[in-house]
Order: structure tokens, then sequence, then C-alpha cells
């Protein structure tokens, strides 16, 4: 048995979600943590169950967040949880007042007819700890990954809990609790991708130059600014009308993927990354070295520089396929990743022969025009994916071999 006596949640509001009645409030994630459960489906041990498996990179990912808010600066790195939703199925375990006379309710009942303050008493003695896997008395309709990142109690010395927003539904049956937990995970539109990207690369600003995992994001913002190869051709989320009023048209690129095609080029740059980015002076522009954090950002330039003088080339040989994606593959999924993996080849070899200038990337890429490559769909028929993307990748290799072997013997007659 848990036997730590009653929580009492003081100040709730008691009203009607919709056609459910249902109790909102504030507690402490623990305290919600020890009272519920999740009832995980089982398609042969619970198949009556509600919840979905639990993914614990998740569920840690949730704790680290939570735990970490009391130590972050609201203003600069605000954090917050949506409501977390329970059910109580052993109404035993519950009493609510208002105005310190005990009321009855029943989240399936549609017959309150006002708002009410009131308090919220849960007999914790009754509960048993630890909590069957199957069937708990208290259920977890929505919130299982945040409430199962709180440690165990033996687990919390010197923890501080945070509070959180809690709906709590008394009495529903499991196939209500199935049904809200389908309408509330089931019927959600997908946020698109490139609205999120956008969104962390302006509260990242320079920042993002700072970590390798965001530093693409950064080149790929960039890369879509003005003078750039990329302006105009990126998709940065939210609302379409005004870009459609200005051009007819939806940029052909989002912002996510081009964010994409810079962590393809970027993986084979390891050695100049480390370079331009060394760890010791990352190091010193976190701990606020205003002199190294300019020398980062310059140094962000610098690589910004390199990959759109690479895809300028690509724009000014193949103008083309830079214009009509429907009968060509470039500025298609496979096009854009086979032709950012040949970048790193070009970026490599150009800064071995220390020829970086925007003449050297177009003399590069014009050798593939002299033997004939090109971006037309019909030489891609029934390639998609990864397998696509490495089809391109391989002929340009090839074509650009060629292309080498083709302008060897005439410049050595100059």
């Amino acid at each position: 048995m848990y036997k730590t006596g009653k929580l009492l949640i003081k100040n709730c509001v008691l009203g009607t979600n919709l056609n459910v009645v249902s109790i909102m409030g504030f507690e402490r994630l623990d305290n919600l943590a020890d009272i519920s459960s999740a009832d995980v489906f089982d398609q042969v041990d619970n198949k009556f169950g509600t919840q979905r498996e639990l993914k614990s990179k998740h569920a840690r990912e949730a704790g680290e967040y939570a735990l970490g808010s009391g130590s972050s600066d609201s203003l600069n790195d605000p954090r917050a949880f949506t409501a977390v939703i329970l059910n109580v199925r052993d109404l035993s375990l519950v009493r609510v007042f208002h105005e310190g006379a005990e009321i009855n309710i029943s989240s399936s009942g549609t017959n309150l007819t006002e708002t009410r303050i009131v308090d919220v008493e849960i007999d914790r003695s009754q509960i048993i700890y630890p909590q069957p896997k199957f069937n708990p008395q208290i259920s977890r309709v929505d919130g299982n990954h945040r409430l199962s990142a709180v440690p165990a109690v033996d687990e919390r010395e010197n923890l501080i809990f945070p509070t959180v927003p809690f709906d709590l539904f008394v009495g529903l049956s499991t196939d209500q609790e199935r049904k809200l937990f389908r309408d509330i995970n089931g019927t959600q539109v997908k946020m698109n991708t490139a609205h999120l990207a956008q969104i962390h690369i302006s509260l990242e600003g320079d920042g993002a130059l700072l970590d390798n995992k965001s530093r693409s994001i950064w080149l790929a913002k960039r890369l879509a600014g003005p003078g750039f190869a990329f302006q105009d051709m990126v998709y940065m989320g939210g609302a379409k009308v005004g870009l459609k009023n200005a051009s007819g048209s939806l940029p052909p690129i989002n912002l996510n993927s081009l964010d994409s095609m810079m962590k393809e080029t970027l993986r084979g740059l390891e050695t100049l990354q480390v370079e331009l980015f060394p760890e010791e002076l990352i190091d010193e522009a976190r701990a606020g070295d205003s002199i190294a954090f300019e020398e980062i950002v310059q140094n962000g330039e610098k690589l910004a520089t390199l990959l759109n003088r690479f895809w300028l080339a690509v724009r000014n040989n193949f103008p083309e396929a830079w214009q009509d994606k429907k009968n060509h593959i470039l500025l298609q999924s496979i096009g854009l990743m086979g032709t950012s993996k040949f970048a790193t080849e070009v970026i490599r070899d150009l800064i071995s022969e220390h020829k970086v200038d925007q003449p050297s990337f177009d003399m590069e890429l014009k050798k593939l025009v002299s033997v004939g490559f090109n971006f037309d769909k019909s030489n891609y028929s029934g390639f998609a994916g990864g397998a696509g993307a490495s089809k391109v990748f391989v002929q340009l290799v090839e074509k650009r071999v060629e292309g080498k072997a083709s302008v060897g013997p005439v410049l050595g007659q100059l």
C-alpha cells in the first residue's frame, strides 16, 4: 500500500469540457505521477488497454525538460507542459469539496450548470504501490511520457519538482477513455517541419553554430537569404497566402529539406568543421567570450560561402533543371540529396587545390555539362528515396571523372 496519507489539491475548477465533466488544477509533477499509472495496450495480455508503449528516450527527454525548468531563465527559456489528463477509475479514492461541503460528481454526467471552485482529496493510502501494469486505479489518459519521467521515490533526493496543469475525469469507462485517447492523439494535425525549423533557428540565431547538430539549419537559413543561391526558393512554414499572392506559387523547397541537404554535405566535411569550429573556441564562446563568438560567426560565414558557391555553380550550369521541377529531378528529394553529397567531393577537392573562388566552382560543374550530364527525370524513372539519391550521386561522380578526362588534353595544349 502507498502509505503517505491524503493528497489535497486546493482551488481546482470544476466545469464541463465539451460534453464531459472535469476538474482542472495544478499540482506537482511527482504527486501526479505517484497517484496514477498507464493502462498500456498489449494485444496478448491487455487487449482493452488505452496507452501506447512507453518510449524511454521520449520520457527521459520530457523529464530533463521539466526538471531543468527550475534553473532555466523563464524570459529566455520559457518551458511549459500541456495539461496531464487523468481518469479516476476507483471512485473510492477521491472526494470533492465545494465551500467545505462534499459533492458527488461524475465525468459522464452533463448536468453541471455552473463552474465551481473545489478542493480535491485523493486517498493515497488506498493506492496499490507499485501500481499494477494493467487496469490502474487512476489511469493516465494523456501525458504518460511526462509522468513516467519522474524518478522512483528512492531516487528523488535533492530533486525539486515543478507544478504542472492537470485535467481530472472521474468515473469514465475504459471505452470512454480509449475514445478520448484516440480523439486527442489521432486527430491532431502534424506540425509542419519547415515551420518548426524556422522557429528553431529564429530562437537560436548565430548560437546555432556552436552545436554540431544545429549548424546545418543555420546554413540552410543563410543560403535561403538575400543574395544567396536559394533566395525565394524556400518555404519557411506558416501561412501560404502571402507567398501565393506574391509569386503565384509556393517555393519548391522546404526549409527542413534544405536543412537535410546541409547535413548531408557536412557529414563529409568533418575535418573542415574541426578547423573552423574547434572545441576550445566553442567552449570560450559558450562561456561568454564575445571575441571567440564573433570568430565562430565569421567562420560560419566562410562555410556558408563555400556551400553557396557550389550551389550557385549548379544553378548557373543547369538553369533549366533549376527552374523546372516537373521534368527534372534536381529540386526533387533524390536530386537535392544526391547533389548535396556530391558537394562534399567538389568542396574538398577545391580546398586541397586552393581554388575556392566562384569561377573554380563553375568550372567543376561545367565539366558535367561538357560530357552530357543532365537532371532529366526520364533518366531516373523508378528511383526514389535513398536509392534514388545514391544513383544521382554516383552519376555525378562518374560524369565528373569523365569530364576531367575530356578537358585534360585540351588544357595540356594551352
